[in-house]
């Protein structure tokens, strides 16, 4: 994953990324239900519609944190337990008819990218708005890189050999 470092790329690899992934999640919806898919920790299963769910999910947590910069002034609290915040996302979405669940990931994809659009590169890459226990700097760029268009690519990878392993069982 090359590291982002400008407006122009950022919106460019996220373009780039859903523009590949999106086909994938056209199948139908009783498959999208069925958790076969390995999941994101191991030893664990997934649905595709976990999948899409957590990118929304992702998509959704980066605007929210755009909107209480905006209102505050300050950075938001970012919380780091990524597999309750996954499960979180799950469960807000799961009674969400799968088609409908597509929608609103293009929806926040669509809002993502006009957000960025009205972006800076120094507001995106400017400032240090997480710092990991290893002490390395995240700008919010790079925050928004692993939120959006990094799991894109992942995801692709997740669905494509899940649809492998399903044609030829």
């Amino acid at each position: 994953m090359p590291v982002l470092t400008t407006k122009d790329e950022l919106i460019k690899d996220i373009e780039t990324t859903y523009k590949k992934l999106r086909p994938e999640f056209d199948i139908d919806e009783k498959l999208a239900l069925e958790e076969t898919m390995e999941g994101q920790i191991k030893g664990t299963t997934m649905s595709v519609h976990n999948l899409v769910s957590y990118l929304n999910g992702w998509g959704q947590r980066m605007l929210e944190w755009d909107d209480f910069y905006q209102k505050n002034h300050q950075i938001p609290e970012i919380g780091t337990n990524y597999g309750e915040i996954a499960k979180s996302f799950y469960e807000k979405y799961q009674g969400v008819d799968y088609q409908k669940l597509l929608g609103q990931f293009d929806k926040t994809v669509e809002d993502v990218l006009k957000m960025l659009e009205g972006k800076t590169n120094d507001e995106l890459y400017g400032n240090v708005w997480y710092t990991a226990s290893s002490g390395s700097e995240y700008s919010f760029g790079r925050l928004v890189q692993f939120n959006t268009s990094s799991p894109y690519k992942n995801a692709r990878n997740r669905i494509r050999k899940w649809k492998k392993e399903k044609s030829s069982t």
